[in-house]
């Protein structure tokens, strides 16, 4: 399920990554070490967990977000893992992360920010990417079978 805006909706607001964030350049091997993760490089992986398994990070498209009026942000992924390589390890992998979340840190995420070339491509190619210190998002929904999932700021 998506989230429907109309054009007059003003309660909508394009996601604004902070000005921090940007003055670094970010791989997304460094924006998942970041926050202490690191990620599966032979799956191409978009989702990690800490070594103590305290603190879970996603990968979450920037136009996916919508920053409301009182500030909260709102994420709901349209395609599941927002990194997808030619191997079904990947979804078991994303969806195992966000049920770690679920089970273990109170659904609890830490965010890293891709930008794509194209929105509206799928597959998308990854433009850019950058760690977000401001967002500790929390999963609200989870489809556990696609990995389809929703999250709002805490």
């Amino acid at each position: 399920m998506r989230l429907i805006f109309s054009e007059n909706d003003e309660k909508r607001h394009a996601y604004r990554p902070h000005d921090g964030a940007m003055s670094h350049e970010w791989t997304l091997t460094t924006c998942f070490e970041h926050f202490g993760a690191t990620r599966s490089r032979r799956h191409f992986g978009g989702s990690a967990i800490s070594n103590d398994g305290a603190t879970v990070v996603v990968a979450m498209w920037e136009d996916e977000m919508v920053r409301l009026d009182d500030g909260r942000v709102v994420y709901q992924s349209q395609f599941g893992p927002a990194l997808r390589g030619k191997s079904g390890r990947i979804n078991l992998q994303w969806i195992s992360h966000l049920k770690w979340a679920v089970a273990h840190c109170h659904g609890l995420i830490r965010v890293v920010v891709l930008t794509a070339q194209d929105p509206q491509a799928n597959p998308r190619v990854l433009k850019s990417c950058h760690p977000d210190d401001t967002l500790i998002m929390q999963i609200i929904r989870l489809d556990t079978k696609t990995g389809v999932f929703e999250a709002h700021t805490v």
